[in-house]
């Protein structure tokens, strides 16, 4: 007895692991994240969206670095959650403000050492990282 030939009857109707019967995982392949590898790239109901909107807010200072830090962390959870991508160098300027408000900065002011980065540095860091999104595609981090 001989195996059902790949593509056949079979394999269609278990659709092998991670599919549904019926679906064609060549087309999930296509219409799945891709990698955006500029600002201008991302939808606007993205999550990495949500992260620059918030880091210009601070910028702008529309927010204080209490309500950044909620909204960016927000937007970042939104981003990992629907399994979007970067590419570098536009993750590394993501990653720099992750580890920038993860390891260099308290939003509460009654933890901050005095040694501890203050939230006009924070924002200098922060309007900096935009420069940086803004040459990748002439995106403006400014308003």
């Amino acid at each position: 007895m001989t195996s059902p030939a790949p593509g056949g009857p079979r394999s269609r109707r278990t659709g092998g692991p991670g599919t549904s019967p019926g679906s064609d995982p060549r087309q999930a392949r296509r219409s799945g994240p891709r990698a955006w590898a500029r600002p201008g790239q991302v939808p606007a109901d993205a999550g990495v969206a949500g992260q620059i909107a918030s880091m210009r807010a601070v910028v702008d200072g529309a927010v204080d670095g209490e309500e950044f830090v909620r909204a960016w962390f927000a937007g970042r959870s939104r981003a990992l959650r629907h399994g979007e991508r970067l590419r570098a160098p536009f993750a590394r300027v993501l990653d720099d403000v992750f580890f920038l408000l993860e390891d260099e900065y308290t939003d509460d002011p009654a933890l901050r050492g005095p040694d501890a980065l203050t939230d006009e540095a924070m924002v200098e860091r922060v309007r900096a990282a935009l420069d940086r999104l803004s040459a990748l595609d002439g995106w403006s981090g400014r308003s």
